[in-house]
């Protein structure tokens, strides 16, 4: 399950720059900047914001439609007339 947790401790090396929401409408809008010297930190992070966003777009995605036999789209191939050889 993909969800979000926010924990911050004083010596980590993803540190929080500034944040700040925004509302429109029946929306609101949190923005997080998180700064970080450590690219391994990085590379976490963003591995686990895209498993969030993955699971989420795949809980809004329309179940996709299966066809149990498509038609062909042109006629077969005529049988083969084979001639008897005379010898």
């Amino acid at each position: 399950m993909a969800s979000f947790m926010i924990w911050g401790e004083p010596d980590s090396k993803l540190r929080l720059a500034s944040y700040s929401a925004t509302t429109k409408g029946e929306k609101a809008r949190i923005t997080i900047v998180v700064e970080t010297v450590d690219f391994r930190q990085l590379g976490y992070a963003l591995a686990e914001l895209a498993e969030v966003r993955a699971a989420q777009v795949a809980r809004l995605a329309p179940p996709a439609k299966t066809n149990p036999k498509q038609k062909p789209l042109a006629l077969p191939p005529p049988p083969l007339r084979l001639m008897k050889s005379e010898e």
